[in-house]
């Protein structure tokens, strides 16, 4: 998913169920954040500035201002 705002693009991986944080312009990894085993959906809402993830554990509803504080839409 592509957060425009922050130039952020998050994925996550199947195998380990981990969020990946990745600053776009860079390429280099933000932030890592378990989810849980067979993290496979991944929505961004950008009218609630939240991820929602989906594992074997359930779905979970990740706050960007608090995964990644410091860079808010504003000051990107």
């Amino acid at each position: 998913a592509f957060d425009e705002s922050r130039d952020m693009l998050y994925m996550v991986g199947y195998g380990l169920g981990e969020l990946k944080a990745i600053d776009y312009s860079t390429g280099k990894t933000i932030k890592n954040y378990h989810i849980g085993n067979k993290a496979g959906s991944l929505f961004y809402s950008a009218d609630e500035d939240a991820l929602l993830v989906g594992s074997s554990s359930g779905i979970y509803r990740v706050d960007l201002k608090e995964l990644l504080p410091g860079r808010f839409p504003e000051e990107v």
